[in-house]
């Protein structure tokens, strides 16, 4: 007799009622580092998607600025209740207390701690890389025209460079 045994899929899942989900992440190709976040709401639906390149930071740093620049535009969006993953799982130790930031990071947690208090709640949980696709997939699309643009002629970079951002 076989045992049937459950396997339990590994996927985003939606905020709460009346939250807002960050993900972020960054990715590297050719020494070049992209970092980026996603802001959905309850229904999945994506509020705000955006990409941004470092050029050749640390990943430690990017996921950092990619972590502190998604909380700038919640709350320039005037968002309360927020709930942030990431599969980076030292940022989100960092941010849950668990540990100190290294000193390259330091000054960018400290702006942090002044982000996190615009919110009526905020959560942080580390999540593994299928839970955090879209954020991964934004960075790595991003990072990737950049790659191919900057290997064509400035004709090809002018065209690729004016396609619309994500959103």
């Amino acid at each position: 007799m076989h045992d049937l045994v459950e396997m339990n899929m590994i996927r985003w899942s939606p905020p709460p009622s009346n939250w807002v989900k960050i993900n972020f992440d960054s990715s590297v190709r050719s020494k070049a580092v992209a970092g980026g976040f996603n802001l959905k709401i309850e229904a999945g639906k994506p509020l705000v998607a955006t990409a941004f390149n470092s050029g050749v930071a640390s990943v430690p740093l990017v996921e950092t600025f990619a972590l502190r620049n998604s909380l700038v535009c919640a709350k320039e969006k005037g968002l309360s209740k927020i709930e942030v993953e990431s599969d980076f799982k030292l940022v989100i130790d960092i941010a849950n207390g668990v540990c100190d930031p290294p000193w390259r990071l330091l000054k960018i947690f400290q702006d942090f701690k002044s982000l996190r208090c615009n919110f009526v709640s905020i959560s942080f949980k580390h999540v593994l890389r299928e839970a955090n696709f879209v954020a991964n997939a934004l960075v790595n699309i991003d990072i990737g025209l950049r790659i191919v643009t900057s290997r064509r002629s400035v004709f090809l970079q002018k065209h690729l460079l004016s396609l619309p951002s994500p959103m």
